[in-house]
């Protein structure tokens, strides 16, 4: 049986998909989406099935402010999933990795 996945605080979401590769990009942030999700996260838990329903419905609301096209509309939800669950899992961000340095 599938268990549900457990969110932490606001916090703690906004500071996650601010680093994490797949929402860490500015317009996240600068169009309030990040925001905006992280309060509809924060101390919840969902299955699957609901993380999917509650990020389309917060994106459409979004969406509708913003007059995102359907192409960045879906974009932006499928990354969304993938960095919420990650927090949710407490998957750690992988730091960039260091420029390799060439022998001389």
């Amino acid at each position: 049986m599938l268990s549900p996945v457990q969110f932490p605080s606001k916090d703690v979401i906004v500071s996650y998909l601010e680093q994490h590769p797949a929402t860490k990009d500015r317009f996240f942030s600068d169009k309030k989406i990040t925001e905006a999700v992280a309060t509809v996260f924060a101390h919840q838990q969902y299955y699957t099935g609901g993380v999917d329903m509650a990020i389309a419905l917060t994106m459409n609301d979004e969406s509708e402010k913003l007059g995102l096209s359907d192409e960045i509309f879906y974009l932006v939800s499928a990354n969304l999933k993938i960095a919420l669950m990650d927090c949710a899992n407490g998957k750690p961000i992988a730091s960039e990795k260091p420029n390799e340095t060439s022998d001389k």
